[in-house]
């Protein structure tokens, strides 16, 4: 009678120990290349959020007065100061004359922003929230219409006593400009958390109008 030969204990032990090692290993790779996926399209989807609300917010300011432009509690900006709110006035129309007919934009009910030429004196202000930036409308009689948001679904941060960038509007009094900064935080699905910075300087266009 033949002898039969089988594994041994220790034999199946260590082929088992070497599958699971191949295994995590393998499952260690999937998840990292996924997490690194999930986050470069939370980051990519943030920079154009982040972007947008700068387009948006840089043509307002750079079509603005600089005697119109005016901090949040309509005393006009300090140099060096950060602001989370601004408030502006954009030209409705320029007469053959260059005087300017000031105006400002409308939201309609389906939340489309609509400028209106026939409001002239409303106020646009821009506010930044700790997990949004919006866009108000006030009229001559101080009414505010409801906010149209510019940026969602993110956190920002603000400038603390370190003195590091954050979220804010600041006069630069020199120039003659208004620099935005946006830092913001979003989290994707697996709660990896991604941040973004921006900073633009807008150059007021009808500076003394």
């Amino acid at each position: 009678m033949k002898n039969i030969k089988g594994f041994t204990l220790i034999e199946i032990v260590i082929s088992f120990a070497i599958f699971l090692l191949i295994f995590g290993w393998v499952f260690y790779l999937v998840s990292a290349g996924r997490d690194a996926w999930t986050v470069a399209d939370a980051r990519i989807g943030l920079q154009q959020d982040v972007r947008r609300s700068l387009q948006t917010m840089s043509r307002d300011v750079a079509q603005s007065s600089l005697a119109q432009v005016l901090d949040e509690n309509e005393d006009g900006l300090l140099e060096d100061t950060a602001y989370q709110e601004i408030r502006l006035k954009v030209p409705a129309s320029v007469s053959i004359l260059g005087g300017i007919t000031w105006g400002g934009f409308a939201v309609d009910v389906q939340g489309d922003i609509v400028f209106d030429f026939l409001d002239a004196g409303n106020t646009i202000i821009y506010r930044m929230n700790e997990d949004s930036i919006v866009m108000l409308v006030e009229d001559t009689n101080g009414q505010v219409s409801n906010p149209y948001v510019l940026l969602r679904d993110a956190e920002l941060i603000f400038k603390d006593n370190t003195g590091d960038i954050g979220s804010s509007f600041e006069y630069l009094g020199g120039a003659r400009a208004v620099k935005i900064s946006i830092v913001a935080l979003r989290r994707n699905y697996r709660g990896i958390p991604v941040r973004v910075e921006m900073v633009t300087m807008v150059h007021l266009r009808n500076v003394g109008a």
